[in-house]
């Protein structure tokens, strides 16, 4: 019947001239797609079936399953007493054809129970809980730290100054040398300590630490206690400070200059200096190292009213006062104000009081330096100390020591600039002024209580000045009797810095030293030395210093200090190989 009426449709199609809606493409294409659909449900609900699923049944599959004679009003009724197996997938079937055809689906808890099925929540994650892994994120064995290890607070800049700076002058590690002698009074130009190494006082190092006598290219942390060696001119310094200190026809001075090559001991020479004058019990003014006044690390204005300009540093010049008064402060608390000044108003006052005026207050310590310098170098009262209130008698002053380390930064231009954003010439600072102005004067005029003044050049830490060393080499020819007429007397024809060239033409009485090499029977004494502190472990014989003394260009200090610190392992046994 069916292939009939297909084959009249045809017919039809195929002799009729008017339009047809339905032909014969169109009838193929609708039946096959039934059949597809029929075909996709068949296949879903068998699979549904294999997987234990309810079905999704419809109206027609619901009217099959119950009795074609009963009422369809009984018919639903029992078809909804047809519980689901799994009611929560019943729900969330993914094909539905027909979705207002489904069977509803009853909760799993009683029947006669009125609240709706809900699936329950899920459980919170707590804050301590582990969340696992990320994603592509490995499961090693991992510690989960508490918190964050945080960066390291950042150091204060006077902290970081300070480790900077700091010396360590003693080392528990090392061998305490027995039968080390001390420098003291009496054995301060003793020839026999000539190749042997001294102690310094222990009682003088904090004094000696306050002034910053040390450097920190010494070397004192590889031994027990800070020592040095006598040589030659340590002997001979000491002769000269006795002969200042005892001299019976008066006052007496002396100013020289310290030149020498690197590692010759130009510093430790000042530092002799220094213990001996503690020793004595004079009144010591160092300057550590010429460049910190000149680098350009310090506040610095210029100086009302002066023609020309000259500038001064108030926090170089406390620091300057510091120094002063820790060095010297059993000294300078002994000797009180002996005339008017402009800042200080208490005429008992001592001198330490008056330096910590200008340590405490910057601003006027250009003026309390110049107040305390005209104290220690006073002869006598400028007011009668009878007739004013509160003063005290006069004191004699004791003799002065000005040491100033890397004398080649006061010969060139400073690091500071002008309003002019020119550079400073070294010489218009006030500080630099007051302690070249010394080399110019006589002596006697500079310090007229007696004293000595030592300048030292520095080949470590300088730039070659060609003034300078021509400075240098015409003090070597005047000490040495050479007229400044002479054709001998050095003469350097070129570019130089014509200030430093007047300053060192009138110098006129100004000292010459130049250090070199220790001799071989010092650098004996030396090498002794480090063997007895465990740090050279090789026996000390005519052979090894010899081979020490050429290796180190003649018994340079600095060189034999470095040749002495490599350690040697003690060769091997017979019975050990």
């Amino acid at each position: 019947m069916k292939l009939g009426s297909a084959i009249t449709s045809r017919d039809i199609v195929k002799t009729a001239t008017t339009f047809s809606p339905f032909d014969l493409p169109s009838l193929f294409f609708l039946q096959s797609k039934k059949s597809d659909v029929k075909k996709r449900k068949t296949i879903h609900d068998e699979l549904q079936s294999a997987r234990g699923e309810p079905l999704a049944f419809g109206r027609s599959q619901i009217s099959s399953l119950v009795c074609p004679k009963m009422a369809s009003s009984c018919c639903w009724r029992c078809v909804s007493q047809i519980r689901s197996v799994y009611p929560s997938r019943a729900l969330s079937l993914p094909a539905l054809t027909q979705p207002s055809t489904l069977l509803r689906t009853l909760p799993t808890s009683s029947s006669f129970h009125t609240s709706a099925a809900l699936n329950a929540a899920p459980a919170k994650k707590g804050k301590n809980q582990n969340p696992g892994p990320r994603f592509r994120e490995s499961r090693s064995t991992r510690t989960l730290k508490k918190g964050k290890a945080g960066r390291p607070a950042r150091r204060s800049p006077d902290e970081r100054r300070a480790l900077s700076h700091r010396i360590v002058l003693s080392n528990n590690n090392a061998l305490e040398v027995t039968g080390l002698q001390e420098l003291s009074v009496a054995n301060l130009s003793d020839p026999e300590l000539r190749t042997q190494v001294i102690g310094l006082p222990m009682n003088l190092i904090d004094r000696l630490r306050a002034v910053e006598a040390f450097r920190r290219s010494q070397g004192w942390s590889l031994f027990r206690r800070p020592c040095t060696v006598v040589r030659k001119e340590t002997v001979e310094l000491g002769r000269l400070i006795e002969h200042i200190n005892d001299n019976e026809k008066g006052t007496e001075a002396v100013m020289k200059i310290v030149t020498g090559g690197r590692g010759t001991g130009k510093s430790v020479h000042l530092l002799h200096a220094t213990t001996m004058a503690f020793l004595k019990n004079w009144v010591v003014v160092t300057i550590p190292d010429a460049w910190d006044i000149v680098n350009g690390t310090t506040a610095y204005a210029p100086v009302p009213n002066s023609n020309p300009v000259k500038y001064f540093q108030k926090n170089a010049t406390a620091e300057l006062l510091k120094r002063i008064a820790e060095g010297n402060k059993e000294v300078l608390s002994k000797l009180h104000v002996s005339r008017s000044h402009p800042n200080v108003k208490d005429s008992g006052m001592s001198l330490f009081e008056m330096a910590n005026i200008g340590i405490q207050q910057p601003d006027l310590s250009w003026s309390i330096f110049r107040s305390l310098w005209s104290e220690l170098t006073a002869t006598g009262p400028a007011m009668d100390t009878n007739a004013v209130k509160g003063t005290k008698p006069f004191i004699a002053r004791p003799p002065l020591l000005v040491t100033v380390d890397n004398l080649a930064r006061w010969m060139a231009e400073s690091k500071y600039r002008n309003p002019e954003y020119e550079l400073i010439h070294a010489h218009d600072f006030t500080i630099v002024e007051h302690f070249l102005s010394l080399m110019r004067m006589e002596p006697k005029k500079a310090l007229p209580n007696g004293g000595l003044a030592l300048y030292a050049t520095a080949a470590s830490n300088c730039m070659r000045l060609p003034s300078l060393e021509l400075g240098i080499k015409q003090i070597a020819a005047r000490q040495a009797g050479i007229s400044p007429s002479s054709p001998d007397y050095p003469v350097l024809y070129g570019k130089l810095d014509d200030r430093v060239v007047s300053l060192f033409s009138q110098v006129k009485e100004m000292g010459y030293i130049e250090l070199s090499g220790l001799g071989k029977d010092e650098a004996a004494g030396l090498l002794q030395y480090y063997a007895k502190s465990g740090l050279l472990r090789d026996r000390v014989d005519g052979r090894l210093v010899g081979e020490k003394w050429s290796l180190s260009s003649g018994g340079i200090v600095g060189e034999l200090e470095l040749l002495g610190r490599r350690l040697r392992a003690l060769p091997l046994t017979v019975k050990e190989q």
